[in-house]
């Protein structure tokens, strides 16, 4: 009778316990996929404000005239320290059509483009 009475207490005690761990881990396994996805959905939306912001451009506007603005502002954090140095210190120099992206762009266009391209990559969005 009392390996009986014991096997219950401990079945009872392991089963409220194992119960209790999973009811604290589903909301934090919810809370992490919830992120996940806001992540995700924030970095999409950078995504289409950079290359709105390329496409509102001229194909031959100076990059100075570019590097105060709002979307400008937002990318510059995620670019690579040599691609800065290239785009706020060197000249602009007409490239010509790109058949991926249409229009005439100057290199420095191409090279945000090929920017945003790899942070696209880099964060699985594509």
């Amino acid at each position: 009778m009392n390996e009986i009475l014991v096997s219950l207490i401990s079945g009872g005690t392991f089963g409220a316990l194992a119960g209790s761990i999973a009811s604290l881990l589903a909301p934090w396994a919810n809370w992490k996929i919830e992120e996940k996805r806001f992540v995700c959905e924030e970095r999409r939306n950078l995504i289409m404000s950079w290359r709105g912001g390329i496409n509102d451009i001229e194909p031959d506007r100076a990059f100075s005239n570019v590097n105060t603005s709002e979307w400008y502002g937002t990318l510059r954090k995620h670019l690579q320290p040599d691609v800065i140095q290239r785009l706020e210190g060197m000249e602009l120099i007409e490239l010509g059509t790109s058949p991926k992206i249409g229009p005439p762009r100057c290199w420095w266009q191409m090279l945000v483009l090929s920017e945003i391209e790899r942070l696209e990559k880099q964060w699985g969005l594509v």
